[in-house]
């Protein structure tokens, strides 16, 4: 098993918002920035309930929010670990 140095690991951030529709989130944001940007980002979606949480490269937040705000949805909170998440949401 390899190691990665710290550089090299990628560094996630989470974003909670209510349900959203992720085939229209990943047609916008490819709309907007293109394929490769897509795929560089990572993005992972974690559907808790009502909720959802948008697992994201550190690198491209700016631009999810930037999609989420076009698609009239607002983010409830960012998150560093998703430990802090589902403690915010109260699932264990």
């Amino acid at each position: 098993m390899v190691i990665l140095p710290k550089n090299l690991k990628i560094k996630r951030r989470y974003i909670l918002v209510n349900n959203i529709d992720f085939e229209r989130f990943k047609r916008d944001y490819i709309d907007f920035f293109g394929y490769l940007d897509f795929y560089k980002s990572n993005i992972e979606i974690i559907k808790i309930n009502d909720f959802s949480i948008i697992s994201v490269n550190k690198k491209n937040i700016d631009r999810i929010i930037f999609i989420l705000y076009l698609q009239g949805v607002k983010p409830i909170k960012i998150f560093k670990t998703i430990k802090s998440a589902k403690q915010f949401l109260n699932i264990s």
